[in-house]
């Protein structure tokens, strides 16, 4: 499983890079449009808004994969002995929340889909089709929170690697600060 979830790790880092740069490049073609040419593009605010729906559901997707969801961290300090408890706790939350956010999506979806729902500005655009990315993009975090739930549930949980650790493991390590 945990292959599964490195390559899908891999996937979402690739396709988060493409929608970045296409969000980016959609704005400078939309200024140039705009402020050289004196023309507006309708389609331009819109299409981003579909990208920036997509960035924010890969990104949590990804903060899931890499255990930097938010979390309240005072808990585990006063109660060290509970840590891995408070972990599962924790997962078990992102799970749920994940899988009402993936069941209301979908429903949300699927209703635009059935309806033939287009986009205001992209006439062509049946604006159902490019939304599914957030349901499954909240299906991913559920199987993603399911497995790490079960790792810390299992006591095979291991603890996110922050730069620090990296920094402070290597061969040529300086004292910590």
């Amino acid at each position: 499983m945990k292959n599964v979830i490195a390559r899908l790790e891999q996937v979402e880092r690739g396709l988060l890079a493409t929608l970045i740069a296409s969000s980016i490049l959609m704005s400078v073609v939309g200024v140039f449009y705009r402020y050289v040419l004196g023309q507006s593009l309708s389609y331009v605010e819109e299409v981003a808004g579909l990208i920036m729906a997509a960035v924010i559901v890969l990104g949590s997707s990804l903060a899931v994969t890499t255990k930097e969801h938010i979390r309240v961290e005072l808990l585990k300090q006063v109660f060290p002995g509970l840590a891995r408890w408070l972990n599962a706790l924790a997962w078990f939350t992102v799970l749920v929340v994940s899988a009402a956010m993936a069941w209301l999506t979908w429903l949300f979806v699927s209703k635009l889909i059935n309806n033939g729902q287009i986009a205001s500005s992209v006439e062509w655009l049946k604006i159902g089709w490019p939304l599914l990315i957030v349901p499954v993009g909240y299906a991913v975090c559920c199987v993603k929170a399911a497995w790490i739930l079960f790792e810390e549930v299992s006591g095979r949980a291991t603890p996110p690697v922050t730069e620090l650790d990296e920094l402070k493991s290597g061969p040529d390590a300086m004292a910590a600060r």
